[in-house]
């Protein structure tokens, strides 16, 4: 659990390939400065491993490991391949049917949810994946360690999710302009699917540190099946939106599949899973009281103010969840 040199790898790769990414585009005026700046960045992470933590692989074969290794691939096979189609058939799905400008705005409002969303779920994975794997079989513990962290995810998740959809539109208008107002409601379905998407992946670390990742890679089937089928309707009937309700309704379908999957393999309570729920969306209710209140008043509808009072309502949330979580320990220590 000493993340040190993981963090000055990992983040010092990811500055370096910033920086090189942006002296490149003052000479190369396309996507190849991305692209160059990204291989940049892949090849600064690989020599600071080797900076940060010296070695030199020997040149023998363990035949063991080598099995154990392909054993465990074999399971992963096509994951890579489903997870793209689950997670860019809306993309291309939309670029058939609307124009370029459109399909921009659509990418810039979802991808200001997606963005965190994927920066959280890869740091949870990469914490989890090693604490799971050291209580593997350990049902008692591997469940109570899935439980807390969905707890506190949902409940700090939900006021997350309904701050978007009050003051989604103020942050479009605010942080990109006037015209990306129109991606309002994909931003709110995308809040909603990175939610689920971060509490299924807790799931899905729990199966790989069990050594089971194949369970993960029916759910993503599923899902990926799903994407194909509905993303085209969805976006010829509901216009932009259609694209990520339909990944709204593919991520909760595998979400539920990786639950009855989980509940056989560490019977896990389904009561105790869903109670954070409640509690989470009682937390939320202070954003939509905070917006009713304010409502009439003009001056606090604008998009600075109505992202303040949004923010308050929030760190309320987070108060109250906090106050309850301290309590709680100190009874649990008591």
């Amino acid at each position: 659990m000493r993340f040190k040199e993981w963090a000055l790898i990992h983040h010092g790769g990811g500055i370096a390939g910033v920086v090189i990414t942006l002296l490149l585009s003052l000479f190369i005026r396309d996507v190849w400065a991305l692209v160059l700046g990204n291989l940049a960045e892949s090849a600064m992470r690989c020599l600071l491993s080797y900076v940060f933590c010296p070695y030199f692989p020997s040149f023998s074969w363990d035949r063991e490991a080598a099995r154990d290794l392909l054993q465990f691939s074999r399971r992963l096979f096509g994951l890579s391949f489903l997870n793209l189609v689950f997670s860019r058939a809306d993309v291309f799905v939309l670029a058939k049917l609307y124009s370029p400008a459109d399909l921009g705005l659509y990418v810039m409002g979802i991808y200001l949810v997606q963005t965190p969303a994927g920066f959280l779920m890869n740091l949870l994975g990469q914490t989890l994946l090693p604490t799971f794997s050291k209580v593997q079989g350990d049902k008692v513990r591997e469940n109570r360690i899935l439980l807390q962290v969905t707890s506190m995810l949902v409940q700090l998740g939900l006021p997350a999710v309904v701050f978007i959809f009050f003051c989604g539109h103020s942050l479009l208008t605010l942080f990109y302009g006037p015209r990306y107002g129109a991606a309002t409601l994909p931003l709110m379905l995308a809040a909603c699917v990175a939610l689920i998407n971060i509490l299924n992946g807790q799931i899905t670390v729990l199966f790989y540190g069990r050594g089971e990742p194949q369970l993960h890679r029916r759910a993503v089937a599923i899902m990926a099946v799903l994407m194909i089928a509905l993303v085209y309707p969805c976006a010829r009937w509901f216009g932009l939106a259609g694209g990520q309700l339909a990944c709204l309704a593919a991520v909760v379908t595998g979400f539920i599949f990786q639950l009855v999957r989980i509940r056989k393999l560490t019977d896990l309570s389904l009561i105790e899973f869903a109670k954070p729920f409640g509690y989470g969306l009682l937390l939320s209710l202070i954003i939509p009281l905070i917006w009713l209140l304010t409502h009439p008043f003009v001056q606090l509808s604008r998009p600075t103010a109505n992202i303040l009072l949004g923010t308050l309502g929030c760190a309320l949330a987070y108060a109250f969840w906090a106050f309850a979580f301290l309590r709680n320990h100190e009874k649990v220590a008591f």
